[in-house]
């Protein structure tokens, strides 16, 4: 595949799972039309606007999750006040116990 391919392909992908992750944060589902908000597709994730107002877009935190190869995963929060509530943490998978 060639490398404009690949970029192309990382784009659409890195559109849509930050686009899905807001929808199911806000709750709206796809009652709030795509075309009504922006994201980011480069490596930052960031709202960029909702129905045009680039404020609007700031109240909202998104970073994107490790997952295995040939995925993408995001996840998005509303933002406090001070910023927002959220962590990220690290599991290694280790030999299961029963």
């Amino acid at each position: 595949m060639s490398c404009r391919i690949v970029s192309a392909c990382a784009g659409f992908y890195a559109c849509w799972t930050r686009k899905e992750a807001f929808l199911k944060a806000t709750g709206d589902g796809l009652s709030f039309p795509l075309s009504d908000f922006s994201v980011t597709t480069h490596p930052d994730p960031e709202l960029e606007d909702i129905k045009g107002n680039r404020e609007a877009g700031k109240q909202w935190f998104l970073a994107d999750l490790s997952v295995v190869d040939g995925y993408r995963a995001t996840v998005v929060v509303e933002a406090a006040a001070g910023g927002p509530m959220c962590a990220r943490r690290s599991w290694s998978r280790g030999p299961r116990r029963h």
